[in-house]
């Protein structure tokens, strides 16, 4: 007869310090792919397959995830809060938060991301978008006659 001892010396897993982590950036219209946008959507999505692809082969040393910002009041907009309403209106774009993103929402997802609270989340793609790829207004507008 075995001691539970050593059969639990015998079997127990032996968990490495990690590596490293590895944090992506593709974008909601990754997930939800945007018509309008067509290459762009395409790339993004690749993205998120690749994340997945490294999460495999990376694992147990390294982490890997992404995140997808949707609509964020950025660099790319001139940080112009009013621009960005606009781009969201044009393309009928509704935030179930009712609100914009923000560089911080952004920061505080990939400090999470880095940090050893997230030691234990490894292939996973993030929307950081107020809800619209998930349970929002589709972040495109089909021109229809209707």
């Amino acid at each position: 007869m075995v001691s539970s001892k050593s059969f639990m010396e015998e079997n127990s897993q032996k968990f490495e310090p990690l590596a490293g982590k590895m944090i992506n950036t593709s974008s909601i219209a990754g997930m939800v792919p945007d018509a309008g946008l067509p290459v762009y959507s395409i790339a993004k999505a690749g993205i998120i397959a690749m994340v997945q692809i490294f999460a495999k082969t990376l694992a147990p040393k390294i982490t890997v995830n992404s995140i997808s910002p949707g609509f964020h009041a950025t660099g790319v907009y001139k940080n112009d809060i009013e621009l960005m309403k606009f781009t969201m209106r044009d393309g009928n774009v509704k935030t179930p938060l009712n609100r914009i993103g923000t560089v911080d929402d952004v920061v505080n997802l990939v400090l999470f991301l880095a940090s050893s609270a997230s030691d234990f989340i490894t292939g996973h793609n993030f929307p950081i978008d107020g809800g619209i790829a998930e349970v929002g207004v589709p972040p495109y507008n089909l021109k229809v006659d209707i």
